[in-house]
């Protein structure tokens, strides 16, 4: 089931878009960070002694004092909306649910939640910004307060809102910060399968490859590998979260299935707790490799190249022979995809 997700436009009924809005244009940008941040901490989402990211380290978010009254006004709906949005698709999962529930088929589902990767951080105005959509899109759709949210409106979350809606997370969709990679997922097996971690919650690391391999698994379907009704294919990468679910493994990967991926010409790898990453200058980042440890530091605050220069050329070196098997195509250091497009 593919809900509409929280990126472009962002929709939803006044009455849920209204009980965000004033709490939003009290708290600001900063102000809703810092609250996000607490409530992971809170909520055991991220580890307690994790380290606040900074906004300030981010060369293209504002602070809530540089924007006038009426910028305020209409970043707060445009927040409140997004936030509707999500609260709209919460509502209407739980409508799906119940159905099941209802049809005597809940028992016998897969449900798997996730969302696509990322707030959009693409905006109408700053870097993150194309003159040519944005004329159109101001000509073709209202731009009134009291539209935002409606059916006759084009509002994005923005760039200041997506570098507040992760909370501990930097960055955003387009990004390989953690902010842009990194979503939440919720797997509840059959009944009557084994099942070892009812209401736990982890911080493992997994793979969007590994979905497909868990369905089949559920579904009792090997898959055919490298040949399929006399075709050759390409044999799958992602790993069952089945064996992890059942509590017959610590993780569902182990660090030597690692996972490496190139978005815009950037470069990361993650092996266990890791991660290795390369930002081009032209999407603000200084060209070169950075090691976090993603699990007690999700928001990517402490380099741990100085520490473990061992471990970040082991993943570099894993990362070359990715791109040289798959062909990655280089990227110039200096190519921005918002403003050489």
């Amino acid at each position: 089931m593919a809900y509409t997700t929280a990126h472009v436009p962002l929709q939803a009924p006044d009455f849920l878009i209204d009980r965000y809005h004033e709490r939003y244009l009290e708290l600001g940008f900063e102000g809703l960070h810092r609250t996000r941040f607490e409530a992971q901490k809170k909520l055991g989402i991220i580890p307690q002694d994790a380290p606040y990211p900074e906004r300030t380290s981010n060369p293209l978010l504002r602070a809530w004092s540089e924007t006038d009254d009426e910028e305020k006004r209409l970043q707060a709906r445009t927040m409140a909306t997004y936030s509707a949005m999500m609260e709209s698709q919460d509502y209407h999962i739980g409508m799906l649910l119940n159905y099941l529930k209802e049809t005597g088929e809940l028992d016998n589902t897969l449900i798997i939640c996730t969302p696509d990767n990322g707030p959009e951080g693409t905006d109408f105005r700053g870097d993150l910004s194309n003159a040519a959509f944005t004329k159109w899109a101001r000509a073709a759709f209202s731009q009134k307060f009291e539209d935002i949210g409606r059916g006759n409106s084009m509002v994005f979350l923005g760039t200041d809102w997506a570098g507040v809606a992760n909370g501990s997370l930097q960055w955003w969709k387009w990004f390989i910060g953690e902010g842009g990679i990194r979503v939440p997922l919720i797997v509840v097996p059959p009944k009557n399968t084994a099942f070892d971690r009812p209401g736990e919650m982890t911080d493992e690391y997994a793979f969007v490859k590994e979905l497909p391999m868990t369905i089949l698994d559920y579904a009792g379907v090997d898959h055919p590998k490298t040949e399929f009704k006399g075709r050759k294919i390409t044999p799958p990468s992602g790993v069952s979260l089945r064996p992890f679910l059942a509590g017959e493994a610590l993780t569902p990967r182990t660090e030597e299935e690692w996972v490496a991926f190139e978005p815009f010409g950037n470069s990361y790898v993650v092996a266990g707790d890791y991660k290795a990453m390369r930002v081009r200058p032209g999407m603000y980042g200084d060209g070169t490799w950075h090691l976090y440890d993603i699990k007690n530091d999700p928001g990517e605050t402490r380099p741990l190249e100085g520490d473990q220069p061992e471990r970040l050329e082991k993943m570099i070196a894993i990362y070359e022979r990715y791109a040289r098997e798959k062909g990655i195509v280089p990227v110039a250091d200096d190519w921005n995809p918002w403003r050489d497009t």
